[in-house]
Parts: structure tokens; C-alpha cells; sequence
């Protein structure tokens, strides 16, 4: 991936999550389990993207987000974050999160 591509992906105007990973690490490869199952389940709610920390070209990216641990999941929408955690999570811990910023993007826009 390119920080072109990048960009425009957190530019959309739907709920995006980035799972910043290690293809090597444990962690991450169980976190990344836990968001493609999470994805199946909320049928189109959220775009889901996973991202290489070791990808050279996004190393500009990885420091403006100051991504320093992995996994780390990242929500944006229209390029904010809207939030940021790092390590295993639940699914339903994810659920919750993006039930909380689906009910804050639609109070931001009215």
C-alpha cells in the first residue's frame, strides 16, 4: 500500500478501521481473526483494512499516527480518528466501539 492509497481510504465517508499488524506476530494474527469474523457480522458497517507496520512505504504514516505497538486498530471517518487502542480486543468489545461511533457520526451530522 501507498500513502496515496492510504489517505484515500481514510478519507471516505464511512466508518473506516485500519488493523495495523505484524504478518509474524501471534497478537496480531489473532486480532486480525477477530476483525475479519467481526466484519462478516456487521454487513457492510465498516470498511476493514489491514496494514503491514513493516510496509516501507507507510513509514511517514505509521509516524504521523505515532504507531509504535501492534496490533494497534484505528477508526477513522472522513480522515479524523476516531479512535485508537492497542492490543487483543473482543468482539464485542469491538462491536460496542463501533455502535458508540456510528451514534456519534450521525449527532456530528446534524
Amino acid at each position: 500500500m501507498y500513502v496515496e492509497d492510504f489517505e484515500r481510504i481514510i478519507w471516505r465517508n464511512t466508518l473506516v478501521c485500519i488493523d495495523f499488524l505484524t504478518r509474524w506476530d501471534p497478537t496480531c494474527r489473532s486480532m486480525r481473526k477477530t476483525l475479519d469474523r467481526l466484519q462478516q457480522r456487521m454487513l457492510g458497517r465498516v470498511e476493514l483494512y489491514h496494514v503491514d507496520v513493516e510496509d516501507r512505504n507507510l513509514e511517514r504514516v505509521l509516524h504521523r499516527l505515532e504507531i509504535v505497538s501492534v496490533p494497534t486498530v484505528v477508526f477513522f471517518h472522513r480522515g479524523e480518528v476516531m479512535w485508537r487502542e492497542t492490543g487483543l480486543r473482543s468482539p464485542e468489545h469491538l462491536l460496542r466501539v463501533v455502535d458508540e461511533l456510528e451514534i456519534r457520526i450521525r449527532s456530528d451530522q446534524h
